[in-house]
């Protein structure tokens, strides 16, 4: 019945009249993200119901002080339908511990803090999230970020790339590097296509390894690859090759886009782990089998002398104890012996027993 009313009183707040808008002074959403034990980006937003978006950088972003934008203030209805559908009025007003499996609290330090609130006529709500919300709030967190485009001062947004070259910004220079170098390794595909459309080259170094390296997501490893980037980058220090590194990641069509453009499959990190040693601890069966029947050899040693089987079963282990005891922090993983069971299969023919 609770959620009912407040569906209910959302839909005239929001002045679902025959125009379908709102009237813009009784919408308001903010958004603010304080500092933490590193450099975690630091603002503020808010979002009226006309559209106005209004930005304050204050820290570890790329624009600091205040800027503002325009969106439709359709898109702020829309978001505000968001807040109903998790519920936002019945959350607590704070998160600040874990709650444990057996009903004891935890407590963290270090963390950022982000802290939303909406503002629907003189209905108001603000919650603070340290640590403990649940999944819905941090998604919610998440898009009032995209609604609000906050991207393009906080990184980099593709439309940003274009605009700033335009204005004859050097897209191979210091700023331009670290920028790519940050799309790369979140997997922002649509920055990195920006950047090497604007003739970015794909040859940076982040200190001693290359962007494919760090790169996540097929998306960007493809779209790397094609502006030149070299598939089997040499190892340094932990960093494996590309190959290596997309397979401890558990990315199976990366994997696939690096062996189709020539990557070695046997490729091996300074210590000597293999990407068939990656896949096999990442618990993903379609990887292990995939390199396999690239020729990857189940019987490599690393420099301690272990193979892809005993990187699975060290995983495994690990696994089991967690389903156990779950961390806070971490998703359950119920399927692990199952999946665990495929990869030693697999593996038992032609490996070690």
């Amino acid at each position: 019945m609770r959620h009912a009313c407040f569906v209910a009183f959302l839909y005239l707040a929001l002045g679902y009249q025959s125009t379908g808008q709102a009237p813009s002074h009784e919408t308001r959403v903010t958004l603010e993200r304080t500092s933490c034990f590193g450099m975690c980006p630091v603002y503020r937003l808010e979002i009226r119901g006309d559209g106005t978006v209004t930005f304050e950088g204050k820290m570890f972003v790329r624009v600091t002080g205040t800027q503002q934008a325009a969106i439709e203030p359709r898109a702020v209805q829309m978001l505000a339908r968001e807040f109903t559908k998790i519920d936002y009025f019945a959350l607590d007003d704070k998160y600040a511990t874990i709650k444990n499996p057996d009903g004891t609290e935890s407590f963290v330090t270090d963390l950022p803090t982000i802290t939303t609130s909406i503002t629907l006529g003189s209905k108001y709500k603000r919650v603070v999230d340290y640590v403990g919300a649940p999944r819905k709030l941090r998604e919610l967190e998440h898009r009032i970020d995209e609604v609000a485009g906050s991207k393009r001062w906080v990184s980099i947004d593709a439309v940003t790339v274009h605009e700033k070259c335009r204005q004859g910004w050097d897209i191979n220079g210091k700023e331009a590097r670290q920028l790519l170098t940050d799309a790369s390794r979140v997997g922002d595909a649509e920055v990195v296509s920006a950047f090497i459309a604007e003739g970015a080259t794909t040859k940076v170094q982040v200190g001693e390894i290359s962007l494919l390296q760090i790169a996540r997501g097929a998306e960007v490893v493809r779209l790397l690859i094609s502006a030149g980037a070299d598939v089997n980058s040499p190892a340094v220090n932990q960093t494996g090759p590309p190959i290596v590194q997309a397979a401890e990641y558990g990315d199976t069509d990366s994997i696939r886009a690096l062996i189709d453009a020539g990557a070695r499959v046997n490729g091996k990190s300074a210590d000597g782990v293999t990407a068939l040693m990656m896949a096999a601890q990442s618990g993903i069966p379609a990887s292990v089998r995939l390199l396999l029947s690239a020729g990857a050899e189940a019987g490599a040693k690393d420099s301690y002398g272990e193979a892809a089987l005993d990187y699975m079963r060290h995983a495994e282990q690990s696994c089991i104890e967690e389903q156990r005891h779950p961390s806070p922090f971490s998703d359950p993983k119920s399927d692990c012996q199952t999946r665990y069971t495929q990869i030693r299969e697999l593996l038992t023919p032609v490996g070690k027993p």
